[in-house]
């Protein structure tokens, strides 16, 4: 991050329990965060937002990068989009299992430049 000139814009509300297996929760955030850096374009902000919704908890993470051109595919194992970015392509392939599991719905928005996934924890499992 900070060799692209990268920022981080981080909005968290107060007050928000989560019951969820800590390494799991990691895996979430290490590996959307680690994606949002690696695909973002240099000298960007990148915005991660963690806050209450009528459903549950919602967690997003934005970046300014290059659009998803496949984002029905992300989360197949081993699928990458760019193989030249690095990585097996199993991030969120783990990712989807773990939230699978959980009853965690994954949203994958990309276009203009500005790519969101957006994970909502169901009110019911908190």
């Amino acid at each position: 991050a900070v060799g692209n000139n990268l920022q981080m814009d981080v909005c968290i509300e107060p007050n928000i329990d989560v019951e969820f297996n800590e390494t799991q929760l990691q895996r979430i955030c290490d590996n959307s965060l680690s994606n949002a850096i690696k695909y973002s374009y240099e000298n960007t902000t990148i915005q991660i937002e963690l806050k209450k919704s009528t459903q549950g908890i919602v967690l997003q993470f934005l970046n300014h990068g290059e659009n998803i051109q496949h984002c029905d595919k992300l989360f197949e194992r081993f699928y990458r989009e760019d193989e030249a970015r690095g990585g097996f392509g199993l991030g969120l392939n783990i990712i989807h299992e773990i939230c699978t599991k959980n009853t965690v719905e994954i949203d994958v928005e990309s276009n203009n430049h500005k790519t969101i996934f957006t994970y909502r924890f169901n009110k019911n499992k908190i």
